[in-house]
């Protein structure tokens, strides 16, 4: 059904007056586009970015003058919501000495590892952004810390926007919130003297957390207010909104045409599917009746209300069904395989890519965050997975 005129008209009439001479639009764009070093260099949902800067001020050996302060509210902010098993209190914390710690990024697939030989801890930190807990990540991460250190607590800190909960008992709960306002409380302690620049850094580090990871009271305060007196051209404005997923297969498409070592395949409005061209193998092209190719499994980007890769196994020759499926289960350093379906199909791999595709995310801020996550699975998950599959001695076709 059409507008009639004078509907268009009003439709007009409004959009005018939200556009012309408000300044509270001008004020909102005003904190909202203030100069952050995160989000000029692109990296300010990384999450590898955002665990180097956290594993930098928890270092109580780097040039930050913070010594071990930061790395103690941090314990004991993560011990408000501590682990079901093991946990020490915010006094227990206090007293210790934390000087030597040891900090290490990226250890082991651990984003942080935190160990103190003097105090006999051990702390994994896994830090989520726009991915979430899979398999038996938190479980196997703790199990591999406590065998090389029987005699040490061990337990693991879980770190998401929202402070979710960990699915295993040995980790604590805690928020990038939480960070923020660690962050402004240990760079207004009176007795630390800090540098300027790292307190520009606490600062710059603090105002990215509060924009991209919750809600900012002032930037919300003023958009509740604009939205009162301008509902009218708001909500035309957001249904004609552009269509994210459609952006987001478009780009996911482009991303692997780009790969000169990838083949596309045959793809739909919410799967955009691929393979290697090193795993495009005769013995695995025995696929039935779900994709042209004839390819038993593909790796596909499934796009809904959040994005994921999957190594997708579907409908084909149940032997050799088997023969993978017997594989990866043997695999569980690479492969997470989930439960078949009664039409025969059956995931071998999961990754987020994007927690969640919703209205507060730019098309270009969503682009970026495809982008760096692609990056990180060509550079990291995709030769793991491939020289897996080669080391493997599958029978000829």
């Amino acid at each position: 059904m059409q507008d009639t005129p004078s509907t268009k008209h009003e439709q007009q009439q409004a959009l005018q007056r939200f556009v012309v001479a408000n300044r509270d639009l001008a004020e909102l764009e005003t904190l909202t586009k203030r100069f952050n070093i995160f989000e000029a260099l692109g990296v300010h949902r990384t999450e590898r970015v955002h665990s180097s800067l956290l594993g930098f001020l928890l270092n109580p050996k780097e040039n930050h003058g913070l010594g071990d302060r930061f790395l103690k509210r941090f314990l004991q902010t993560a011990m408000e919501n501590p682990p079901k098993i093991v946990s020490l209190t915010a006094v227990e914390i206090d007293l210790l000495d934390l000087s030597q710690a040891e900090i290490r990024i990226e250890h082991n697939h651990n984003d942080i590892l935190i160990r103190d030989a003097r105090n006999k801890i051990s702390v994994i930190v896994e830090n989520k952004i726009d991915s979430t807990q899979h398999s038996d990540q938190l479980a196997r991460y703790h199990r591999i810390e406590l065998n090389h250190y029987p005699a040490r607590t061990v337990f693991g800190i879980f770190l998401t926007i929202n402070g979710d909960e960990p699915e295993n008992d040995n980790y604590a709960s805690i928020s990038h919130s939480d960070i923020r306002t660690l962050l402004s409380t240990v760079a207004e302690t009176p007795d630390l003297h800090l540098d300027p620049v790292v307190k520009f850094a606490l600062k710059q580090y603090e105002e990215v957390l509060g924009r991209h990871f919750m809600a900012d009271p002032e930037i919300k305060e003023l958009c509740e207010k604009i939205y009162r007196q301008h509902k009218q051209a708001i909500d035309l404005i957001v249904s004609h909104r552009p269509d994210v997923r459609a952006v987001v297969r478009e780009k996911l498409k482009e991303l692997v045409k780009d790969n000169n070592s990838l083949i596309l395949d045959d793809c739909t409005k919410i799967l955009v599917r691929f393979i290697p061209k090193s795993l495009d193998l005769p013995y695995f092209k025995c696929g039935t009746g779900w994709t042209s190719s004839k390819r038993l499994f593909l790796f596909e980007f499934v796009i809904m209300k959040s994005v994921f890769i999957f190594i997708e196994m579907g409908p084909g020759d149940p032997e050799r069904q088997k023969n993978i499926r017997d594989f990866a289960l043997t695999k569980t350093e690479t492969f997470q395989v989930g439960k078949e379906t009664k039409e025969g199909w059956q995931p071998l791999f999961q990754k987020q890519i994007v927690e969640t595709l919703d209205d507060n995310l730019e098309p270009e801020e969503l682009i970026q965050i495809i982008e760096s996550k692609w990056q990180d699975f060509v550079k990291y998950d995709l030769p793991r997975i491939e020289q897996t599959f080669l080391d493997h001695q599958w029978p000829a076709a």
